[in-house]
């Protein structure tokens, strides 16, 4: 029982953060490009802080994620060039790093630039299917409500009539009204 309502807490806590995070960046697109600049800044500084071989490109996904989420395509854009130039420059130019082909970096960064721009692309059309969806369950829920008023409204019309006939009805029915 403690388990649960402590993953209750945690989850409802991290909610609580994640929509104020939300609502922080719904407000303004600068908003969003300085909070992608802040992580893009943070993660460029701690890949040229480690050395080559470890691989941390896929952080970069950080902020190209924040940019195309809550800003736009183009913005998302924006960052997966920056963060494959950053990528570039952190693990090849900067430093001594010795490759069978001076090509070879520019060929890496082209496949890390591809690969985060599929992300933002792919990014871009789950926001703009969620917004779909959401407005077509709008829609739904709207018809629904609709047409249960309508048909409520319906029904109290019938059971009004037919209790004002019933109230109506001499004392002595005919068999043929019975059956109505």
């Amino acid at each position: 029982f403690i388990k649960i309502e402590s993953v209750k807490f945690l989850t409802t806590r991290f909610m609580t953060k994640r929509q104020k995070f939300e609502s922080f960046l719904s407000k303004s697109k600068t908003r969003v490009f300085l909070t992608a600049l802040f992580f893009w800044i943070l993660i460029s500084v701690l890949d040229h802080n480690t050395d080559f071989e470890i691989a941390f490109s896929a952080f970069y996904l950080v902020p190209i994620s924040i940019a195309a989420w809550y800003g736009d395509k183009k913005l998302g854009y924006t960052f997966a060039a920056i963060s494959a130039i950053a990528w570039l420059l952190n693990d090849y130019l900067l430093i001594e790093h010795i490759c069978a082909s001076p090509l070879t970096p520019y060929w890496n960064t082209l496949v890390q630039l591809s690969f985060f721009l599929v992300a933002v692309f792919l990014i871009s059309k789950i926001k703009s299917h969620l917004l779909k969806i959401r407005e077509i369950s709008l829609l739904k829920s709207d018809m629904v409500h609709l047409v249960s008023h309508e048909f409520n409204n319906a029904l109290t019309n019938i059971s009004i009539s037919t209790s004002l006939l019933q109230e109506s009805e001499p004392e002595h029915k005919t068999e043929s009204r019975e059956k109505l």
